[in-house]
């Protein structure tokens, strides 16, 4: 069986010492493809090292997590996220979203940076992959305003039943989370 990780930081510090184990296991193990969802604008180029040592296997994806962005960096970040997308291959526009867990003050960025993420990825014909944490009210009014025959992505992190689930894969969308312990994958 070929499996794909749809969704791994595993460019990020935390994985120093043993990151090609992991990689090395996993791919022996089956796991094809490893998607890499970009956090932020200083995380590119780990992620993208990350790539180019496991070009058969690594995957990347540009976008702002929504815990990255506030009032003064979201120009930069944005920015830095079209400019990536005007000079490099990636596979979708991620991580992306809207994530109220630790606080809400940011939230009327979060939603700017999330619909001019997405309407990125509709212009570069590439999915998003979206985080939404204590936010699906949110999330789902942004997508739903934008939704079209070109948008098309995944939810990575959600909160709700499997009625939305099945609701929302309706319209183009796939949920997956690792707190439920199942993916409905109809996009990678």
């Amino acid at each position: 069986m070929n499996l794909i990780d749809t969704h791994a930081h595993l460019y990020l510090k935390q994985f120093d010492n043993d990151r090609s184990k992991v990689i090395e296991d996993a791919i022996k193990n089956g796991v094809e493809s490893i998607l890499l969802p970009n956090i932020e604008k200083k995380t590119t180029v780990s992620m993208l090292n990350l790539c180019n040592k496991y070009p058969n296997n690594c995957f990347p994806m540009i976008g702002v997590h929504p815990c990255s962005i506030n009032n003064k960096n979201l120009e930069e970040e944005l920015f830095h996220v079209e400019l990536e997308l005007k000079k490099k291959k990636y596979i979708a526009v991620g991580e992306i979203g809207i994530d109220l867990y630790w606080e809400k003050k940011y939230l009327s960025v979060q939603k700017k940076a999330f619909a001019y993420q997405i309407n990125l990825a509709k212009q570069y014909n590439l999915p998003v992959a979206i985080h939404v944490r204590n936010s699906f009210n949110e999330a789902i009014e942004i997508v739903e305003e934008l939704n079209d025959d070109m948008l098309k992505g995944v939810f990575h992190c959600w909160g709700k039943s499997l009625f939305f689930i099945f609701f929302y894969t309706f319209c183009s969308f796939n949920f997956s989370s690792f707190h439920r312990f199942f993916c409905l994958s109809r996009f990678f």
